[in-house]
């Protein structure tokens, strides 16, 4: 099998010089043998280059090209290279759990969680630097171009956004990444602006682009579904903070993320039913936006303040404790009020001339 699937054209059975030369279907294919081979306990008898491991961030350079270019075969669904690299890198939440001596009960109504594996079937590589790297190397630079020059199409933006859903847990296999992870890596600010903002702003009116016709309806449907999802999980406390972690990164790449793409993501995300959960999650989340206020430019800041004006209005209307829900507005009104007492226009940015003047000075 591995004479006849992976072939060396030096001789030399090293990834560093067989990854260049493998086709989507065989990076499939090894990572899957690697993954059957780990759940029985054989790895180790793997024989040579299996046994060393294929998925690590120097590979995923080498192979970035190879993995970009199955946006050719993204819809209705991913390549099967994907879902053997998500195979790898998780294993089952309750199986984890057995492992570890604890038996809680999950959520039946959604697909069971897979969490990323302490261990990776081969080698000693962690979970979170291969997803670091397919994010920075294959969605970042090869599908959206950012960062290296390179253009985008819309069949790798759809990819791109196919697997920003899976590893946000809104499609199969479930992967359940941490909140941070989330925020800082899969949903960064570039990939948001780039995914999300760009797409669901584009003009709705007059003559109508193609990313109206494809691209939009995609993403908004993905958007939905990472919301759903989130919102459909039980309300534990990882669940509150994969519900802030979201919502920070959109806010964060834009204040206005709800007007523009015209939902109620941020708001969904934030006010649920659960009392003194969503109290916790809507303080953080304020305390967040007063941040980025005092650290942004003025045009950005007067977004985040009617940001936060929003949530104080939902808060004080939501079926929480009337209490909690004043005491937000309050922190809100205290924050703007001391704000009053500081002039910061001579911080804002210049002024442009007006169209008058420069007019003048043309005649002249």
């Amino acid at each position: 099998i591995v004479s006849g699937i992976l072939r060396s054209p030096k001789g030399n059975m090293a990834w560093s010089t067989i990854a260049p030369c493998l086709n989507a279907e065989q990076i499939g294919l090894c990572l899957h043998i690697q993954t059957l081979a780990s759940a029985s306990g054989s790895a180790s008898e793997l024989p040579e280059p299996l046994n060393t491991p294929l998925l690590t961030p120097e590979n995923i350079t080498v192979v970035s090209t190879t993995l970009r270019d199955t946006s050719a075969v993204v819809s209705p669904r991913c390549h099967l290279v994907w879902n053997a690299i998500w195979l790898y890198l998780t294993e089952n939440v309750a199986e984890g759990k057995k492992k570890q001596g604890k038996t809680e009960k999950e959520n039946t109504s959604l697909s069971p969680k897979q969490a990323l594996r302490r261990s990776l079937p081969v080698g000693s590589t962690s979970g979170e630097d291969v997803i670091k790297a397919i994010v920075d190397e294959v969605i970042v630079k090869s599908l959206l171009g950012i960062g290296c020059g390179g253009n985008t199409t819309h069949e790798r933006r759809t990819l791109a956004l196919s697997l920003v859903q899976a590893l946000c847990g809104a499609s199969r296999p479930r992967i359940g990444l941490s909140p941070s992870l989330i925020e800082n890596v899969v949903l960064q600010s570039s990939i948001v602006e780039r995914l999300f903002v760009d797409v669901v702003q584009t003009a709705s009116g007059g003559r109508s682009s193609r990313a109206e016709h494809t691209l939009k309806p995609r993403t908004l449907h993905v958007l939905n579904s990472i919301v759903d999802a989130v919102v459909s999980d039980r309300a534990d406390e990882d669940n509150m903070k994969t519900r802030l972690a979201l919502a920070k990164s959109f806010a964060r790449a834009e204040p206005r993320f709800d007007a523009i793409s015209k939902t109620d993501t941020i708001v969904s995300l934030l006010v649920v039913d659960s009392k003194g959960a969503t109290a916790g999650i809507l303080n953080d989340y304020v305390v967040f936006l007063e941040r980025l206020i005092c650290a942004s430019a003025p045009h950005k800041a007067v977004g985040y303040v009617n940001a936060m004006l929003t949530i104080g209005k939902k808060a004080v209307r939501s079926d929480n404790d009337d209490a909690e829900g004043i005491n937000i507005a309050e922190s809100i009104l205290c924050f703007l009020l001391v704000g009053a007492f500081f002039d910061l226009s001579g911080l804002s940015e210049p002024k442009t001339k007006d169209k008058k003047s420069k007019k003048r000075q043309k005649g002249r």
